[in-house]
């Protein structure tokens, strides 16, 4: 069996930020790439979104309707909060703001709204940073970076980020 050999290019990098310092630690290396191949690079980032927790709480549906009303407009106020921070990061980042996309997205998952978005948005690498955490911390927090290696339809490159102090 032979396997022709096709060029990798990477016309659209997704960079992960969480709002972290770590995340932001995977920043080089996604502008490195998207620079290289002259791509788009995409800054993603995730608002958990409860909705589904609060459909589910023992209220009458008035209560329930004013609770999510409420989460609705803290959701606008973080995703517009998050999305100013994010552009601000692209004049760091040195790249041409006509070659980056800023998208804040409310979910659930962090992981499900990340491989989601680059399948339904062909991104071709998602680049993360990994907090690194092993034993009850990966435990109780989960890794979404490990899920999103999982699950993800194009490669991933996890970038060891070191710890920031405060």
């Amino acid at each position: 069996m032979s396997y022709a050999y096709q060029p990798v290019t990477f016309s659209k990098v997704m960079l992960t930020l969480d709002g972290s310092g770590v995340s932001r630690q995977a920043a080089p290396q996604a502008v490195a790439i998207a620079n290289r191949f002259g791509g788009r690079l995409i800054l993603y980032s995730v608002i958990h979104n409860p909705h589904s927790v609060v459909s589910h709480l023992p209220l009458p549906s008035t209560d329930v309707d004013a609770l999510g009303a409420g989460i609705d407009r803290r959701l606008h106020a973080e995703a517009e909060r998050i999305e100013t921070v994010l552009r601000s990061l692209v004049e760091e980042l040195g790249m041409p703001p006509a070659r980056v996309d800023v998208v804040v997205e409310a979910h659930t998952d962090a992981a499900e709204s990340i491989t989601a978005y680059a399948a339904d948005n062909e991104v071709d690498l998602i680049v993360m940073a990994t907090h690194g955490r092993s034993g009850l911390g990966r435990t109780l927090r989960g890794s979404v970076a490990e899920s999103v290696l999982r699950q993800a339809h194009c490669p991933v490159m996890l970038i060891r980020a070191t710890e920031v102090k405060m």
